[in-house]
């Protein structure tokens, strides 16, 4: 049977510690290099309020205004069944009121390119 030295032992022990927790250790610096590019990243998130809605949004999912074309500070024209109508629309932080003849109809915008109606403006529109 082979005896075992135990300084060797020890040597090896040693070193396989310090071998791991050199590996694991992060300094100071490296904790800040993450944490600023985690700031970088939320940096280039756009709030939702400061969005641009300008454009074209279509639908797939509702029938009775499958596109919408936001143009300006208040005129949308509303493409509905019975054709496209000009109107005007106000906008809440997040929220988008389009004013109709009978009653208004309410988008929330969720990205860049999304906007979810609700009530008869149910569904969801894209950005093209």
């Amino acid at each position: 049977m082979k005896t075992i030295n135990h300084h060797h032992l020890s040597v090896c022990l040693t070193s396989s510690v310090l071998l791991i927790s050199s590996c694991t250790h992060t300094s100071k610096e490296d904790s800040q290099i993450a944490n600023d590019s985690i700031i970088e990243e939320e940096a280039l998130v756009t709030p939702l309020s400061e969005i641009n809605i300008n454009g074209t949004w279509e639908s797939k999912d509702n029938p009775f205004y499958p596109a919408l074309e936001f143009k300006g500070k208040s005129t949308v024209v509303i493409k509905s069944i019975m054709g496209p109508y000009p109107s005007s629309y106000e906008r809440d932080e997040e929220f988008i009121r389009v004013h109709t003849d009978k009653s208004d109809l309410l988008f929330e915008i969720v990205s860049e390119d999304s906007i979810v109606g609700s009530g008869f403006a149910k569904g969801t529109w894209v950005k093209l």
